[in-house]
């Protein structure tokens, strides 16, 4: 499988210093939906300023500064614009960034608030985008700050599968053989407690398939980090079995080690779930039996929040091991059209992404597919992207 690594040319070098600089989310808030976030999580206050970083600079440009045009948004929580439909979004540590995945053409994108709403070129792994499928999730190694390691879950010709990217190796196989159609190729990886991958692959529309233990289809699973080096032939434990056609992992960023969290669409109703640490099955948290279309989660300080078609709901956990959340707050309500993947830093950012130019979606032209984040903290740090700094290469023909 072809791979090729992008960094900061001319072209791109603006990209990449973002991640140096400061950042002002003063303007945001009072937008509805930092007060979403910040009010779910309790005390509606902003981030704490981070005492490392110098005063932003007044004279330098920001997104109140932006003039209207094509691949322009003028809502300040929007940080980049008209992507391809996006995949997963992986918020980097250490900085005010995010890595995002553009499904229909295998592209991985830096998105940076700032003036500019274009997302930079970091690098690109090859994907068969028909139907549903194409680079569809992310996840950064446990070691992302010396590895520079990216895990991909993709669609090619014949399957689905899981891919190790690094600057020195290219992309590796990791776990190959998820079954692949025409759609129902969603799928979503997380690193959890010990290093350990989570893989969820959909039941590609076969339900047998789905319950069927020999079957890599409608299951989560997990993946040792001694088998993550990429021969293609990792061995996999089956953490849960019989999912629908979709669905997302996610863990709560302040305490990995606790809970997975994870949404299903079963043929029946949309649901939430979550497996405590030392249970050996699932409890659901919630259900929609209208099913609108679960996607994207996050969990930050046992707040929940999940994309359900053109909603952003929050479901707050009550204290302790067991119970059920209160009914759902609409964090956000259609403004952004159908909504993707969701995901929450240590350091209170919170983005999604858009899937408006995907089927049943109703595109704006001018700015979609968008990513919108929260204002976070992250601190904006010098850490930069490592593994990736070689001049862009031609692509084959």
């Amino acid at each position: 499988m072809r791979f090729r690594a992008f960094a900061a040319s001319a072209a791109f070098a603006c990209a990449f210093t973002l991640l140096t600089g400061c950042a002002d989310f003063e303007h945001l808030n009072n937008s509805p939906f930092q007060d979403a976030f910040q009010g779910a999580l309790g005390g509606g206050k902003k981030p704490p300023a981070d005492p490392q970083q110098p005063p932003p600079n007044q004279d330098q440009q920001g997104p109140d500064d932006r003039k209207p045009g094509p691949c322009v948004d003028l809502d300040p929580a929007v940080i980049a614009t008209c992507i391809k439909i996006t995949g997963g979004i992986a918020p980097i540590p250490g900085a005010d960034a995010a890595l995002v995945a553009e499904r229909s053409t295998g592209n991985i994108l830096l998105a940076k608030r700032g003036p500019s709403q274009k997302a930079a070129l970091l690098t690109h792994v090859d994907v068969n985008a028909a139907g549903d499928g194409g680079l569809m999730d992310l996840a950064l190694s446990p070691n992302f700050a010396t590895d520079g390691a990216i895990f991909a879950y993709i669609s090619t010709g014949s399957d689905n599968r899981v891919v190790r990217l690094t600057k020195e190796s290219g992309a590796k196989d990791v776990l190959t053989g998820i079954p692949h159609t025409a759609d129902g190729n969603y799928g979503s990886i997380q690193f959890g407690p010990g290093g350990a991958l989570y893989v969820l692959t959909s039941s590609a529309g076969d339900e047998a398939a789905a319950q069927d233990p020999g079957s890599l289809a409608g299951k989560i699973l997990r993946i040792e980090p001694d088998q993550l080096g990429g021969d293609g032939n990792a061995a996999t434990k089956v953490i849960v079995s019989g999912l629908g056609s979709g669905g997302a992992l996610c863990f709560d960023v302040d305490d990995p080690d606790s809970t997975l969290w994870y949404t299903n669409r079963s043929p029946v109703k949309d649901e939430l779930l979550r497996i405590p640490k030392g249970a050996s099955s699932p409890q659901l948290v919630w259900s929609w039996p209208e099913r609108p279309g679960v996607s994207g989660c996050a969990v930050k300080k046992m707040v929940a929040f999940v994309a359900a078609h053109d909603k952003l709901f929050t479901l707050a956990m009550p204290t302790g091991a067991s119970g059920l959340p209160a009914e759902p707050v609409v964090a956000v309500d259609g403004k952004y059209g159908v909504l993707g993947d969701v995901a929450a830093s240590a350091a209170g950012m919170l983005c999604f992404g858009t899937v408006n130019q995907a089927p049943g979606g109703r595109p704006d032209e001018n700015v979609d597919d968008r990513v919108v984040c929260s204002a976070g903290g992250g601190g904006g740090g010098k850490g930069g992207v490592p593994g990736f700094g070689e001049p862009p290469k031609p692509k084959d023909d």
